[in-house]
């Protein structure tokens, strides 16, 4: 029974707390600085009245000499005060300082009030205007810098902090523009090419075996572009947990290059790798980290040239990539992580790159807490580097 009473009012309690709670969350600022200084003001005024009043009637005491024994009777004697008008005088005096310092206190209260709601709406006006004007702002008004005040109080880093989170989302909606129209030209480009061939079959009365085969072989090649594609997108966006497990690096590339061998074959690459420690471990998603160092390694066999070299170092904090291909230029280099750039459009489409390969490392890496860098020299070599190091 105790313990079930004792849960009732706890229940009650938090009932009563959380009423309380949204109705104070339903005030103004303004209400609440108001509120809360003005009770401040009361109790500390109640406390110096009373304190006032308590001295003042031991100040205003009626002197001994202002008394007269009279005897009354065998033995009996009393002392009565003699002048009765000094006595109501001080009696009437104490009771007019009374309410002249009630009054006053009042007066004070709701003055002091007053000012303080007046003072607290001078302090958040600009804060009103500023929020007034972020209501306002749409997603074609992002490049509009918010100068409200210049201070440099708290409503001034307040705008400084919005100001610069909109310099972010506008960047962050740039970005996510450009990514939805790249996204949405590279699926079209297969599927134009499949229409345009299929059109071309539909022209013919009687197609041969060999247009059908050409006809197969050419959707085959735009359904796997496709399929790359969305494979692509689904790894930048997909934000799923990380496996996190043990990677040997070396033997995950000796087995993404037994993987590639095709193409190493096709193009007759010489890949050395030089690594310290074969079993060097890493603590990574087995899948994901496996599948951007193969994005890492395919770009540099693709953008080799014939009978070229790849050199791979395997470091105890970093893997090495370098190819001695065509290079990149410099006004490149900071785009090449972007989704669906390419240095080289027509290159790249010949090759059967997407455009993604990169993005996605990056965007791996990025949720491993690594990092990669890239070195090139335009016309020699491209190196990418995988710092296995939490990135600063």
């Amino acid at each position: 029974m105790d313990t079930d009473k004792l849960n009732k009012n706890n229940g009650r309690r938090k009932l009563c707390s959380g009423i309380l709670d949204k109705l104070w969350n339903r005030f103004s600022i303004r209400t609440k600085i108001t509120f809360l200084t003005a009770s401040v003001f009361i109790f500390i005024s109640v406390i110096s009245l009373v304190f006032t009043i308590q001295n003042v009637e031991t100040i205003f005491i009626i002197d001994e000499s202002a008394y007269s024994e009279i005897t009354q009777g065998e033995g009996d004697s009393e002392h009565i005060p003699v002048d009765l008008d000094l006595q109501r005088a001080l009696k009437k005096g104490q009771d007019m300082f009374r309410l002249t310092s009630t009054l006053m206190m009042a007066f004070l209260v709701i003055a002091g009030t007053l000012l303080i709601w007046w003072v607290s709406g001078k302090a958040l006006k600009p804060l009103q205007k500023l929020s007034r004007i972020i209501k306002h702002l749409d997603i074609n008004q992002l490049d509009q810098q918010i100068q409200v005040v210049e201070s440099l109080d708290e409503v001034g880093d307040l705008q400084t902090a919005f100001n610069y989170m909109l310099v972010n989302i506008k960047e962050s909606y740039e970005k996510q523009r450009r990514f939805s129209r790249n996204a949405a030209h590279e699926l079209k480009t297969p599927v134009a090419a499949i229409r345009a061939n299929l059109e071309v079959l539909n022209m013919d009365e009687n197609p041969s075996y060999e247009d059908y085969r050409s006809f197969t072989d050419i959707v085959g090649r735009q359904t796997e572009a496709m399929a790359s594609i969305v494979q692509g997108l689904r790894l930048l966006s997909s934000g799923e947990n990380l496996n996190i497990t043990k990677f040997n690096l070396y033997e995950n590339i000796q087995m993404i290059i037994l993987n590639l061998d095709n193409e190493i074959k096709n193009k007759n690459i010489k890949i050395h790798i030089k690594c310290a420690d074969k079993n060097l471990h890493i603590n990574a998603d087995n899948v994901l980290m496996k599948q951007a160092i193969f994005n890492i390694i395919h770009n540099a066999i693709r953008y080799s040239d014939e009978n070229g070299d790849i050199d791979i170092s395997i470091n105890t904090d970093s893997v090495i990539v370098k190819d001695y291909g065509s290079g990149i230029s410099k006004e490149n280099l900071e785009k090449i992580f972007e989704p669906f750039y390419c240095v080289d459009s027509s290159r790249s489409k010949k090759l059967g790159g997407s455009g993604l390969g990169l993005a996605i490392t990056k965007e791996i890496l990025a949720e491993h807490g690594f990092n990669i860098k890239v070195k090139s020299e335009e016309g020699h070599f491209t190196e990418f580097e995988i710092y296995f190091k939490q990135s600063s």
